[in-house]
């Protein structure tokens, strides 16, 4: 689920209760409890949901193999028309490859590597 400012969230370690105050970066939240603010991450809380129906989750029914292949159909048609392609035509894709250079002592042992990125995935 979802969690929003204003929320009221369970710690799941301590079970400790509060509210969403604000969020610090995608995976932090600030939480209020006992009149203190906490940093927790998001991963770790869990939403209780109120007796509010507009709070309620909502329900999804979940898709049958149609569906989904409708839905990827039409996401993979939006994505072609922003000009973003998922396949490039005739290029070979060979993918990211880390390779690591030893620089050695005058004894022979490796004092440090040099750490090269090498971008392969169709040039």
């Amino acid at each position: 689920m979802r969690i929003s400012v204003g929320d009221k969230v369970e710690v799941f370690f301590t079970r400790d209760v509060g509210v969403v105050t604000r969020f610090l970066d995608q995976e932090t939240a600030i939480v209020m409890i006992d009149d203190d603010e906490i940093p927790v991450f998001i991963g770790h809380l869990e939403l209780l949901v109120s007796k509010n129906p507009k709070k309620k989750a909502p329900s999804k029914k979940p898709l049958n193999a149609k569906e989904l292949k409708e839905l990827k159909d039409h996401t993979v048609n939006q994505i072609k028309e922003m000009g973003l392609n998922t396949h490039l035509q005739n290029i070979p894709d060979n993918g990211i490859h880390l390779a690591l250079q030893p620089y050695y002592h005058p004894d022979l042992t490796i004092d440090y590597f040099l750490i090269h990125l090498i971008n392969d995935c169709g040039k």
